[in-house]
């Protein structure tokens, strides 16, 4: 009979393996390379940098959205805030501002009474926030609806397209401020 000794780094190792955060890092992993042999173009560097941009959008979000959650409320809201505020911005910005800097304030004010709106509907009426955020949700989307016409909005003002494609040492600025 052969005795197995397992040592320090060995068991470290194991716990490791073991662990969730690597075994879902594995999975992913693992879905990623087979992914790549059955979808062409998959696991090419500019749908992982298309899928990482994406994700920055997700991921800001989410950090705002944290905080909602740890102080004990929900925000359903947060998609339609953040599309009023992509709409808003090239809607309200115009070639005789060239900074775009008004644009900007006007859609920080936008977003921030809305925002207000719905702090109060929840403190003052007592409107539970499920409901006051999916209102808000549901009211803002039939908004923007209105407002875009169905169509696709473009910016004009060089700021306001800078935002949207800004790649400080080719890394794009919205994943810049998520990380």
């Amino acid at each position: 009979m052969t005795a197995w000794k397992v040592t320090v780094g060995g068991r470290r190792a194991l716990t490791i393996l073991r662990s969730r955060p690597f075994l879902t890092v594995a999975i992913v992993a693992g879905v990623w390379i087979v992914a790549s042999f059955v979808s062409r173009g998959f696991g090419a560097y500019g749908h992982l940098r298309y899928l990482v941009e994406l994700a920055a959008v997700i991921g800001l979000v989410a950090a705002g959205q944290t905080f909602v959650v740890i102080a004990g409320g929900i925000d359903l809201s947060v998609a339609a805030i953040v599309t009023v505020s992509a709409v808003s911005l090239p809607l309200l910005s115009w070639q005789a501002d060239p900074t775009g800097l008004t644009a900007v304030l006007a859609v920080l004010a936008l977003t921030t009474t809305i925002g207000l709106v719905n702090g109060l509907g929840v403190a003052l009426l007592r409107v539970h926030p499920m409901i006051m955020t999916l209102a808000m949700a549901t009211f803002l989307q039939g908004l923007m609806i209105i407002i875009a016409g169905g169509s696709a909005v473009t910016a004009e003002n060089p700021l306001v397209r800078w935002l949207g494609n800004a790649r400080p040492a080719g890394i794009p600025a919205g994943v810049l401020l998520w990380v």
